[in-house]
């Protein structure tokens, strides 16, 4: 008998546990999960800043699966990919396509771009970019071959 896929869900996001943000990512993904017959195993809250980059540590060393949310915006305090490429041990790079994307995104509402924006389009090198249509982070999937292990991180 195979024992279940162990997934962590990392919340990101000092707002949260302020209370100025209502998280409901730990039951919109629970119930989904659930759905597919799959149960999240620890749904963990950190604050911005050198907590994302321990928590994310200690996710990938337990999990098959990790979730990230939260921490890609363009501001000084979103250090989500940042984390990871410390954890993992990567690079970041810019991604051409979430670059011509931002640059889309901000032409279609006729609005500059500032600069801070330029940090949405870097990635670890050789992870996945998701398009994101709503808005201007793009998501990112970490094959496990990044990491030689037999994990996988989604980060939204």
């Amino acid at each position: 008998m195979s024992r279940p896929v162990r997934i962590e869900i990392l919340n990101t996001g000092t707002e949260i546990l302020l209370g100025k943000v209502l998280n409901t990512h730990g039951k919109w993904f629970g119930e989904e999960l659930f759905k597919l017959g799959m149960r999240i195993q620890r749904l963990t809250t950190v604050p911005d800043g050198e907590a994302i980059t321990q928590a994310l540590r200690e996710c990938v060393s337990r999990a098959d699966a990790v979730i990230v949310t939260g921490g890609l915006g363009p501001t000084s305090d979103d250090l989500t990919r940042e984390a990871t490429a410390e954890v993992l041990g990567i690079e970041l790079i810019e991604d051409e396509a979430a670059m011509r994307s931002l640059e889309a995104f901000f032409a279609a509402r006729s609005k500059p771009m500032a600069d801070s924006n330029r940090k949405q389009a870097q990635v670890p090198v050789g992870a996945d970019v998701l398009p994101n249509p709503n808005g201007t982070a793009p998501g990112l999937y970490i094959p496990p071959r990044l990491n030689g292990a037999a994990n996988c991180a989604v980060f939204l």
